[in-house]
């Protein structure tokens, strides 16, 4: 509700600018008249209450993202106790490591990136769609166009990218398994000097992995900002 209210609050702010500027065309110097400050005060009105209402929502959207990963993460360790060594032994227990802290963490950031981000997305997208026929026909169908590609590219991006985050989590199970075999089994791997050969499997899977983030945030990232 609160990022919603902002969202609204940071579209209302475009009409007032829209109406500053009518005047100020329409103004042939001198000083201003009182519209004009009417409709300035109006502007910071908005844009004050637009602050008030997306530091509530942020708040209120890590505050719940948090509480959500805290409980996934606490059911999951609970039903990983319950789980039969047949079970530990198909799914690994790297697996069953990364599953309860990296991909809980994921999950809580995607939560939180929804409550602060995805629901005021869609308010300022019609509000600009709206504002910008308002302020010329030919502009909002240039407006419209630019953000049909946009959604389109996110889309044959996102098929392409999509199957290399299961390599990724893949490639983070083998890292964390060498981890966890040099800590349980430091004793050994000294005895037998193959220190090297551990870190060496720990590099290979930490490059893959980071080589595969680094392409799919190079992809991303554009469209995320757009």
């Amino acid at each position: 509700i609160f990022v919603a209210f902002q969202g609204s609050f940071e579209g209302i702010q475009v009409y007032f600018l829209g109406q500053i500027l009518n005047i100020v065309k329409t103004t042939s110097g001198g000083t201003p008249p009182p519209e004009f400050w009417i409709n300035c005060s109006l502007m910071l009105v908005m844009a004050i209450l637009s602050l008030g209402f997306g530091g509530l929502g942020s708040w209120m959207g890590t505050k719940s993202s948090l509480l959500l990963a805290e409980t996934i993460r606490h059911n999951m360790f609970m039903k990983a106790t319950t789980l039969s060594f047949g079970d530990i032994d198909r799914i690994t227990t790297s697996s069953i490591l990364t599953r309860i802290t990296n991909d809980v963490q994921k999950f809580q950031i995607a939560v939180q990136m929804i409550l602060t981000m995805l629901i005021r997305a869609p308010i300022m997208f019609v509000i600009g769609i709206v504002a910008s026929f308002m302020f010329n026909w030919m502009f909002g169908l240039l407006f419209s166009g630019i953000i049909t590609l946009i959604i389109i590219g996110f889309v044959i991006i996102s098929k392409t990218v999509i199957p290399a985050f299961s390599q990724v989590q893949k490639e983070i199970d083998n890292a964390n398994t060498v981890i966890r075999e040099n800590v349980l089994g430091m004793k050994v791997i000294k005895s037998f000097c193959i220190e090297e050969n551990q870190s060496i499997r720990f590099d290979k899977y930490i490059s893959i992995s980071n080589n595969n983030l680094s392409r799919m945030s190079v992809l991303y990232l554009p469209y995320t900002w757009a």
